[in-house]
């Protein structure tokens, strides 16, 4: 065993548990109002089908994960001198493993929010100084326009 590879397994495993930790936190640190990237009312995160969609989410996560860290062990034990790629690309599988959950969870909170005829408020935009500042440069530029011989 060098210490190359042993250092890639550590570095593997701390990716995939970080990665973990980041993904299974992910439904409870986004807004109240949205459920995987849906817009629904606040109130609609305690309805019963919103909250099987985020275990299911966090449990897919998980065995994820810990097939993830089986990989990267087996893959160490068995063919050690491929430690290099396993850091490389075993992270990989977990993000494209996370997509498709997520995509699936997705899909899951659309219909819910169809199926509950869920209609959030609409997003107003506030005025700000640069908003105000950007349309004074506009009406300027088309002064500028207009004074042109």
């Amino acid at each position: 065993m060098t210490e190359l590879n042993i250092a890639c397994y550590i570095i593997n495993l701390a990716v995939i548990l970080l990665c973990w930790g980041i993904f299974a936190i992910l439904p409870r640190i986004t807004r109240k109002t949205f459920l995987f990237g849906v817009r629904i009312p606040e109130q609609g995160q305690l309805h019963a089908e919103s909250l099987r969609l985020k275990k299911q989410y966090i449990g897919g996560i998980c065995v994820i994960s810990i097939i993830s860290l089986g990989l990267a062990t087996a893959q160490f034990f068995l063919w050690e001198e491929m430690s290099v790629l396993a850091v490389m690309y075993l992270p990989l599988l977990l993000a494209a493993a996370q997509f498709i959950i997520y995509v699936n969870c997705w899909k899951g909170a659309k219909a819910l929010k169809k199926s509950e005829g869920w209609t959030p408020a609409q997003i107003v935009a506030a005025d700000t100084r640069t908003s105000y500042a950007n349309s004074k440069m506009q009406s300027s530029l088309n002064m500028w326009k207009k004074t042109r011989f």
